[in-house]
């Protein structure tokens, strides 16, 4: 690991300790931290009702992703704490990057 890597390693575990939550990946029984920064601002004229989605981005430290069950599209992170879904739509993931990011369609859990 370089240098930068290691600092940005840092950082990472700096955000996830104030802002981190955790995921569950459904039907694999593997939790980790991650971040879910907003996609887009919050904004009263275009609030999201209840039985439309939304998007999220959800960042994970790569050295937290689970190796014998990697995330895969198509599979759903789980965030108990605030009930909600997260269907995994693309994943950008840069081998020289210390986190991958996961592009999903988020909906209420049922």
């Amino acid at each position: 690991m370089t240098n930068t890597q290691q600092a940005l390693t840092e950082g990472f575990l700096a955000n996830l300790e104030e802002r981190g939550f955790t995921v569950e990946l459904e039907g694999k029984g593997v939790s980790f931290e991650a971040l879910l920064p907003p996609l887009a601002p919050d904004s009263a004229q275009f609030q999201v009702g209840d039985n439309e989605r939304e998007g999220s981005r959800i960042r994970v430290l790569r050295e937290h992703l689970p190796v014998p069950n990697p995330v895969i599209i198509g599979d759903y992170l789980l965030q108990v704490e605030t009930n909600r879904r997260h269907r995994v739509g693309e994943i950008f993931d840069h081998p020289t990057d210390v986190g991958v990011t996961f592009i999903c369609e988020t909906v209420p859990m049922p």
